[in-house]
């Protein structure tokens, strides 16, 4: 089966798609990846910015409530209630010593005005003070400080941060209206009281509870929703996040207890498949906490997607007019191909065949490549048409010949068997010459009835030429001589009956054989090109009139056979090759004419005066010319 037939026009229209589908592809891959490692850097840099300003904020408003308390080193009052007063002492004089206490702690308020509640305790007096800052109630409780879950310090500079953790009241009794939201999430800054002398004694400790919103208002200015926002401690404990379930839990995403847990600069990042995971560490020594923000990828390149989607609609456009356009011109082009494929297919089918005119076809009026071809092809088929036309006159006329044969043959096997009686008698009686001329009548009637191949080895033209030759001068009495040239190429083919009709002509009209020492003479000359055959005799030069009549003649054949003229190129008479009687110029013209047919237009024959006083006749032939019989040109070629 053989392979599907698709148009020339589709085939074009699919290269052309391709060749601008597949290189912008290649482009827009390449453009994505380009923009989105740039969005990817521009992310990065404007994320480390944004972080930097949550986490100085931060920092800064948690070191400012750390110097808030660190105030009470220059507030002597509250330090010396806090170190020299007993118990007893303390709450004498109208509670006027607590007041002062209180007021320091509603001082720590004004600097963090975000804390929920601020928490006093006192090591020498066992008191704890609370102050709930919303609505500025004051609680005092009697404590036994050795009883406490308290954190330990050993440095007045030092600092604690609990986790985040629910808020309460530290066993303090709150009037109803003052109750804490016990579901509000705190983590609570505690800080050390020292006495600053020698004795380096802790005086108390004070805790202030911070809201886990007041991160997350700091975190969230510039963030989408579509982020994941969280403080962290360096234990992987949640401090504040943006899902509130993970408020004081363990972080779960075991990529980013990973990322925590690895060893890096103040800022630092990594990319998961489906995430992008940022980190910000705080810096001063007791805060251990760490920004952390992971983003899922995708929203990091949605502008770049976003970007893309519109480019791609833009290409998809342009893709689908470049078609439509490459689809209307490429037809436009091909279409004269088209119309020569349908000229094709018509000679191949139809009965007309070579016959058809591809103009009837195309009317093409460019001046391009297509023109060349078009031309080009209509000589080629106007060379096959000249082609087919001279095989099959060449075939017209070897059925004809052999018809005339066939009309004027009268049973060969009974003339040869008569001419072989004759030869016999002849011996008997001693007559060799008689001998010799039937057996030369018998071998050219032989010779000539031979229908069967067209051409003949030169050899054999000669041996043809000897006998008919002979009969000749027995018929004339005549002592004239046929010669021939040397090293002549025997092997070389030639139309039959090519030397009979020209040394014919030579005894009629040359009258050779009339003479005392009339002669003959065939030189025979082969280059790699071309056959020269050239027929001297010393008999009548051929007359003016006759040379141009003659010359007429052979133009005349010639232009028919180029033009291809059935009803002119048509031979007045058939040779009569067993005939010994005369015949004009009849067969010289048809000499020239089986010439034309075997070997091509620009196969030459000329007779001329020579310098002997008689005629010559010249003959050049060009075999490989005969294949190529459209393409030549009427000038002859010297041999």
């Amino acid at each position: 089966m053989g392979k599907k037939y698709i148009s020339l026009s589709v085939r074009f229209v699919i290269i052309l798609a391709l060749c601008t589908i597949i290189p912008m592809a290649v482009l827009s891959f390449l453009f994505l990846n380009y923009e989105r490692k740039k969005a990817l850097e521009q992310y990065i840099e404007q994320s480390e910015a944004s972080m930097n300003i949550s986490v100085k904020n931060i920092e800064h408003y948690i070191n400012t409530s750390v110097s808030s308390v660190r105030n009470v080193y220059v507030d002597s009052n509250v330090l010396n209630m806090l170190s020299s007063s007993s118990p007893q002492d303390f709450l004498s004089r109208d509670l006027e010593k607590p007041q002062e206490i209180f007021s320091f702690m509603q001082s720590i308020y004004t600097v963090t005005p975000d804390a929920v509640q601020i928490r006093l305790i006192s090591h020498r007096l066992n008191k704890s003070f609370l102050l709930i800052t919303e609505t500025l109630q004051k609680s005092l409780l009697s404590v036994g400080v050795s009883e406490l879950d308290l954190p330990s310090f050993s440095s007045p500079t030092d600092v604690y941060i609990e986790p985040t953790h629910s808020r309460h009241t530290y066993g303090h009794t709150i009037a109803y209206y003052s109750q804490p939201d016990n579901s509000q999430k705190v983590f609570t800054i505690w800080l050390p009281i020292f006495k600053l002398d020698v004795s380096r004694n802790l005086l108390g400790i004070l805790s202030i509870d911070m809201p886990i919103s007041f991160i997350e208002t700091n975190c969230r200015f510039s963030y989408n929703t579509s982020e994941s926002i969280l403080v962290s401690d360096d234990m992987g404990n949640v401090i504040a996040s943006t899902d509130s379930d993970d408020n004081g839990q363990d972080i779960r995403d075991p990529l980013l207890v990973d990322f925590i847990a690895q060893p890096s600069d103040t800022f630092s990042w990594k990319v998961s498949d489906t995430q992008l995971y940022l980190k910000y560490a705080f810096s001063p020594s007791y805060l251990q906490w760490q920004l952390l923000r992971a983003v899922p990828i995708e929203s990091v390149y949605e502008g770049v997607n976003t970007q893309l989607i519109f480019l791609m609609g833009v290409f998809a456009a342009g893709v689908f007019l470049a078609i439509s356009l490459n689809s209307i011109t490429v037809a436009h082009f091909t279409k004269p191909l088209r119309k020569a494929a349908a000229y094709m297919r018509d000679v191949r089918t139809s009965q007309a065949g070579t016959s058809l005119q591809l103009s009837d076809y195309i009317r093409y009026k460019g001046n391009d490549e297509l023109k060349i071809l078009f031309h080009s092809l209509e000589e080629m088929m106007d060379s096959i048409e000249n082609h087919t036309l001279r095989e099959y006159r060449l075939k017209l006329l070897n059925q004809s010949t052999l018809l005339k044969m066939f009309q004027a043959q009268i049973n060969p096997h009974f003339i040869y068997n008569t001419l072989q009686c004759l030869a016999t008698n002849a011996l008997k009686s001693h007559d060799v010459d008689q001998y010799d001329y039937i057996s030369s009548l018998g071998q050219m009637m032989q010779y000539a009835m031979d229908l069967s191949h067209p051409l003949a080895a030169l050899s054999d033209e000669l041996t043809y030429a000897i006998h008919y030759f002979n009969l000749q001068k027995m018929r004339f009495k005549s002592a004239g001589t046929l010669c021939f040239g040397e090293d002549l190429p025997m092997a070389y083919q030639i139309p039959k009956m090519t030397l009979q009709p020209i040394i014919e002509n030579s005894i009629y009209h040359g009258r050779i054989l009339e003479k005392d020492q009339g002669w003959i003479r065939i030189l025979v000359s082969e280059t790699d090109t071309c056959l020269s055959i050239l027929v001297e005799d010393n008999g009548v030069p051929i007359a003016p009139e006759a040379k141009q009549s003659l010359d007429d003649s052979f133009a005349s054949i010639k232009k028919a056979f180029l033009e291809n003229l059935p009803d002119s190129y048509v031979f007045s008479e058939m040779p009569s090759p067993y005939s010994l009687t005369a015949s004009s110029h009849i067969g010289i013209e048809n000499v020239y004419k089986r010439i034309l047919l075997n070997f091509g237009p620009q196969c030459t024959m000329e007779l001329f005066p020579n310098s002997f006083d008689g005629t010559t006749v010249k003959i050049v032939m060009i075999p490989s010319m005969y294949d190529l019989p459209g393409e030549q040109t009427d000038e002859s070629t010297d041999c």
